[in-house]
């Protein structure tokens, strides 16, 4: 899936298989293991970065859907994607429906109305119904029978198990390399390490990562930025998306807020390294 999608925005093929490799054997794939099986299988999250610079980019809305060659395929693939995101968990859905909110947002900034963001809403609406179909005999059996002890969930967890920056940069727990082992052990001895640990993306994904960060902040994604073509507005749209994950998934960030007015079912907040 990463390689179609990188494929599809005109990534090299070297570069594209190289990077897809990279992602399939990431850390968190095995450091989520049998436990949580469902994390592990994370094939729809490069599907769902397709559609979210699809959105971002206007490609779903406006003269650049119109200029398609069959309008209506974005639109059928981009649904589609959204039915198998919605039957992934909550997870991958939830931050999978913040990042369309972001790139709704992108979109009407670049066009300058608010109708580029309506594509955003759809498919969030369309993830949100597919979730709770997905989820109704669990969520029927708990109105019967009562929440079951290990379902239930505190809004403090949003910052207990939120994402450090710190993890997704430095090597994974356990390196094979001594030195690298030894410096992330010496910083494990930190409190509040738990399953956050897992967000290490290893070596090319963190220095894609921090890119990403320079690129947000001296580089200026503006509005007018966003429209430039090729690979400099893509990574424009990138940063944004990064940025904004850094800022939802990290301790006392939007997505602890999220927990505190109402939401605390979604508390690992870490998770979003995937992304």
């Amino acid at each position: 899936c990463a390689l179609i999608v990188m494929r599809h925005f005109g990534v090299g093929w070297p570069a594209s298989v190289c990077a897809s490799l990279l992602y399939t054997f990431a850390p968190f794939h095995f450091t989520r293991g049998e436990h949580h099986l469902f994390l592990s299988a994370y094939w729809p999250v490069p599907l769902a970065v397709l559609v979210m610079l699809w959105v971002s980019r206007g490609e779903l809305w406006g003269s650049a859907a119109a200029a398609s060659v069959w309008r209506g395929w974005k639109y059928g693939l981009s649904i589609l994607i959204c039915l198998v995101l919605a039957a992934t968990g909550y997870y991958y859905a939830f931050f999978a429906s913040f990042f369309f909110l972001i790139a709704g947002i992108a979109a009407a900034l670049r066009r300058r109305t608010w109708r580029g963001a309506w594509p955003a809403a759809a498919l969030v609406v369309l993830i949100s119904g597919g979730v709770v179909v997905n989820l109704w005999p669990s969520l029927t059996h708990f109105g019967v029978s009562g929440t079951a002890q290990i379902a239930q969930r505190q809004a403090d967890d949003a910052d207990r198990y939120a994402l450090r920056i710190a993890q997704v940069v430095l090597p994974v727990s356990g390196h094979r390399l001594a030195a690298l082992e030894g410096l992330k052990a010496e910083y494990n001895r930190r409190p509040l390490i738990n399953e956050n640990d897992h967000a290490a993306i290893g070596v090319a994904g963190a220095l894609g990562f921090l890119g990403l960060l320079w690129w947000f902040f001296f580089r200026k994604p503006s509005a007018d930025a966003l429209s430039e073509p090729g690979a400099r507005g893509l990574l424009h749209h990138l940063s944004i998306f990064s940025f904004a994950g850094v800022l939802f998934g990290t301790i006392g960030g939007f997505g602890s807020l999220v927990a505190f007015f109402g939401l605390p079912q979604v508390r690992a907040y870490s998770r979003i390294s995937v992304f």
